[in-house]
């Protein structure tokens, strides 16, 4: 079965980019509701922490034993990033394919004679996958460096607390 390509109508292009839109925003409202940032902000502060101490001693030749027990420290921060990282995924990853294979999968199915000339030429589902990647990377990058500078803050403000509970004392 030859299928021939049709020029993408504009309101397909725009479902596709919508729903594309709409995938993004669900995704970046579960990982951040899920994965809870303030919490992440704090454990990537500890283990900075611990990892600028763990390359002095280092540096400094500190015995062996005490380098491990250092890392040894570092392993539960480290396990609590990642499973708060990787909680988010378990929901986004399957609902990503939902959308992919059954939203434009089955009930758009009679789009794909359509074609969009984009850099290449593109169906609906190369598309979909096209404004998802690079408006998922756009998203990623701005809330990273949103949560670079509120962990900066947050450190700011853990400082000014601490240094105000070591006068007191």
């Amino acid at each position: 079965m030859t299928v021939t390509t049709v020029p993408m109508p504009m309101y397909v292009a725009l479902i596709i980019v919508g729903i594309a839109i709409l995938d993004v925003a669900m995704s970046t409202a579960l990982q951040r509701t899920l994965g809870n940032p303030k919490k992440a902000r704090s454990i990537q502060r500890k283990l900075n922490k611990i990892n600028k101490e763990l390359r002095e001693m280092m540096k400094s030749g500190a015995p062996q034993e005490h380098i491990m027990a250092k890392q040894k420290e570092m392993m539960p921060h480290f396990n609590e990033s990642m499973k708060n990282s990787m909680k988010p995924m378990i929901v986004i990853f399957p609902l990503l394919l939902a959308i992919y294979y059954v939203l434009i999968g089955v009930y758009l199915q009679s789009w794909q004679k359509y074609v969009i000339n984009f850099i290449f030429p593109m169906g609906y589902k190369e598309l979909f996958i096209a404004v998802v990647f690079i408006l998922g990377l756009v998203v990623g990058i701005s809330i990273a460096l949103y949560d670079r500078k509120k962990g900066k803050e947050e450190a700011m403000e853990e400082e000014r607390l601490n240094g105000n509970l070591n006068v007191a004392r």
